[in-house]
């Protein structure tokens, strides 16, 4: 296993991101994480050699932070192998109740932050020819889940910019993968942890990859439903062609 890749993560406060940056840092790879504050995460970790450990104070919707945040890492560790987009929230409620504001805020911290962390490590990867980015994402990004609309729409938006992300990037030797997972669902971090691992590992990660079984699950019947209703629509669908006949449109109105 190559431990002396740097990695960089975002949100690694609690739960899956704290675990991870414990989890490399106890395997001996040097690792930044950025919080909202630098001192609670400090303490959150513990004791740890400061030579292969940073933790940052950044302000996710500040993008100049975000870059001095990634002109810091490079400045101590030399480069950047990984970047992991953890950092997001959920905000469940009907649309019409939910305040502007928090809507507002969601697309910032979920979308916007996690664009800006990409966009501020890019030249970095290019430079170096290589890199891994993981997006964590959400299984309700693919499938959508009811009661959370915007959050369902921060994920989807983050699984579309992964993959064209992946495209634009594949030549400079750059890859890229959505990770989604059921954050309702019972599930081990540890066991997480170790899976990001292993996908930093290979030269070939997917681009998409969904954790757990109940995610595995929601996903398959996703796009068996996708599937057949392609398939109901096909004739509809290929007639809006410049050169293919349409049938009468009242054969679809019944």
């Amino acid at each position: 296993m190559n431990t002396s890749k740097v990695w960089y993560i975002t949100g690694p406060s609690q739960g899956l991101g704290l675990t991870l940056v414990k989890k490399l840092l106890a395997a001996g790879y040097r690792v930044a994480a950025t919080s909202r504050n630098a001192q609670m995460l400090k303490n959150a970790v513990g004791l740890v050699d400061s030579e292969r450990w940073l933790p940052l104070s950044v302000d996710p919707g500040n993008g100049d932070c975000i870059e001095e945040s990634v002109r810091q890492t490079v400045e101590a560790f030399g480069r950047i192998d990984v970047v992991v987009n953890n950092a997001g929230h959920g905000m469940a409620g009907k649309l019409e109740e939910t305040e502007d504001q928090k809507i507002r805020d969601i697309i910032d911290v979920n979308l916007v932050a996690a664009i800006a962390v990409v966009k501020a490590v890019l030249p970095v990867l290019r430079k170096q020819g290589e890199g891994y980015i993981i997006n964590i994402g959400g299984v309700a990004g693919f499938v959508g889940a009811p009661g959370w609309p915007v959050y369902s729409a921060t994920k989807a938006a983050l699984a579309a910019f992964s993959e064209v992300l992946a495209l634009d990037v594949a030549e400079s030797g750059i890859r890229v993968t959505y990770l989604a997972m059921n954050g309702r669902q019972t599930g081990d971090p540890e066991k997480a942890a170790e899976i990001f691992v292993a996908l930093a590992q290979r030269a070939d990660p997917p681009l998409h990859l969904f954790l757990g079984a109940d995610a595995y699950s929601r996903a398959s019947k996703k796009l068996a439903e996708m599937s057949a209703e392609l398939e109901k629509w096909k004739e509809l669908t290929i007639g809006a062609d410049l050169d293919a006949p349409l049938g009468s449109l009242a054969d679809f109105s019944s």
